[in-house]
């Protein structure tokens, strides 16, 4: 089974065969998708039936094969689409296989030392499977994003697990993995859903549920990537290639940088993770883009904005137990500024951290500048102009929760009520509308300024084709006009 996957694998393979057509037909003839998820489902997942072989072979024997396969097919639309109407949602839903996600107790801890668990690198799996076909079916195929949907409850403790990190817990390479997979999963039910004239109920509340989430993870991963020192210290490695790197991974001093964190020759093993965690927050913050409809905002006009999606909380402070704020967006863009400017001037073929095992392809300046270029602007720009948009704009809603507004806000909410504003409750819905066509609306017009350099000189590291546009002119066009010129 192994050598027929990968041979089915080499062969699709655009550069290798111009087209995939007579594989897939081949698999519809033989019914292999059908019979692929059968055995899927009555195989043992992680091969516990087996634990002596499971320790010779130290991996179970069909599983890992037969999502390969499945990966490699979910890669091919055509193929995506044969695989959707095989009944994958069904198989991946049977108690069998659900019962133990459902109840969130798949864990990184590997059954095997020095070995990931099967149970969780089948997990991601799966997770990566849906996620492709979603993507790769786009809104054309709505039936299959909804029933997708239905995956987000019956995971849903596991879910949950994997976004309600914190700086206070461990955190492991298989779990970033996990972090990761769990988030392109609502990016692409993000990117499949229905436009804003027509949305579907189902659809809108899994991605609602996403974004309460997302601002919470976010403000964890700012904090571990502007404390880099604590970051470190919280790895936990899994398999021996790990365990090895990190005891030849130097002591950090209290001192370093991000920008220090992510040099080879210092930090070969944090570096790294440095990178994923920079790598997830771009995740995050592209799904939250496409779940907000950002570009929608930026292009479109302001009678049409979903002003309900303003969930980003408007002030600059950055406060840890709390959902990320403009504040966090903007220090996170800074952050990732400062490596970015670091990417720029080496060639985009160096490598900045090795491989943490024979399979994996090392990282170099050209992979990491893709990663840390996502621009944040355009949420934190979209999600301000939404807030002071809003036609019951109330200081209050935007849950402060501080001690300093605490009785004031409720002041401001009872006078909406009422129908009538006192004049402290007009002072603070003032101060707070100063305070974001003001200070932050002045920190992101500054933002795009400094890093248009930086930009420009990534485009050639990443190879990309220079353009007439600029998305910096676009946002501080959009900031000066719908931002700061309606609040003089």
């Amino acid at each position: 089974m192994e050598l027929l996957v990968a041979v089915f694998e080499q062969c699709t393979r655009p550069d290798i065969c111009s087209s995939s057509l007579p594989w897939l037909t081949k698999c519809q003839e033989t019914d292999a998708i059908n019979s692929s998820l059968g055995l899927l489902v009555h195989s043992d997942m992680v091969g516990k039936s087996d634990l002596p072989l499971l320790r010779v072979r130290r991996i179970p024997l069909y599983s890992p094969h037969i999502l390969l396969f499945h990966m490699v097919l979910v890669s091919i639309p055509s193929g995506a689409e044969r695989f959707a109407s095989g009944g994958v949602i069904a198989a991946f839903s049977n108690k069998r296989l659900s019962s133990v996600i459902s109840s969130g107790q798949v864990d990184v801890l590997p059954e095997l030392t020095g070995e990931r668990s099967p149970a969780h690198r089948a997990y991601c799996s799966m997770l990566a499977i849906i996620s492709g076909v979603v993507y790769s079916l786009g809104r054309q195929h709505q039936y299959f994003t909804m029933a997708a949907c239905g995956i987000v409850p019956l995971y849903g403790k596991q879910i949950s697990h994997a976004l309600s990190w914190s700086i206070g817990d461990p955190i492991s390479l298989p779990l970033l993995k996990e972090m990761e997979q769990v988030i392109n999963l609502f990016y692409a039910i993000a990117e499949s859903a229905p436009p804003l004239t027509i949305p579907d109920p189902i659809i809108t509340k899994v991605l609602r549920v996403f974004g309460t989430h997302a601002l919470v993870l976010l403000q964890q991963l700012n904090h571990a990537l502007t404390h880099p020192n604590h970051l470190a210290s919280l790895l936990e490695p899994v398999t021996a290639e790990e365990r090895a790197a990190m005891e030849k991974e130097p002591i950090a001093s209290a001192s370093l940088s991000s920008v220090d964190m992510v040099d080879l020759q210092k930090h070969p093993l944090t570096a790294r993770l440095v990178y994923r965690v920079f790598k997830l927050c771009s995740f995050v913050v592209s799904t939250l883009v496409s779940t907000s409809h950002a570009y929608d905002v930026l292009l479109g006009e302001q009678e049409d904005w979903p002003v309900h999606e303003a969930l980003i909380v408007p002030h600059s402070k950055v406060v840890l137990v709390e959902p990320a704020s403009d504040g966090t967006l903007l220090e996170l863009a800074n952050c990732s500024l400062d490596v970015l400017r670091n990417f720029v001037n080496r060639p985009a073929g160096q490598a900045i951290a090795p491989a943490t095992s024979l399979k994996e392809i090392p990282l170099n300046v050209r992979l990491a500048t893709l990663t840390v270029r996502r621009n944040l602007l355009i949420y934190a720009v979209t999600q301000l102009a939404m807030w002071l948009s809003k036609p019951d704009f109330d200081p209050a809603a935007a849950d402060m929760e501080t001690d300093e507004h605490a009785s004031q806000a409720m002041e401001v909410r009872e006078s909406v009520t009422k129908g009538r504003a006192s004049r402290p409750s007009l002072t603070l819905a003032e101060r707070l509308r100063r305070g974001m066509t003001g200070e932050m609306a002045f920190d992101l017009q500054t933002l795009p300024t400094r890093s248009k350099s930086v930009l420009v000189k990534s485009d050639d590291v990443v190879e990309k084709k220079h353009t007439s546009g600029d998305l910096t002119q676009v946002l501080l066009r959009f900031l000066n006009e719908r931002v700061v010129a309606p609040a003089a």
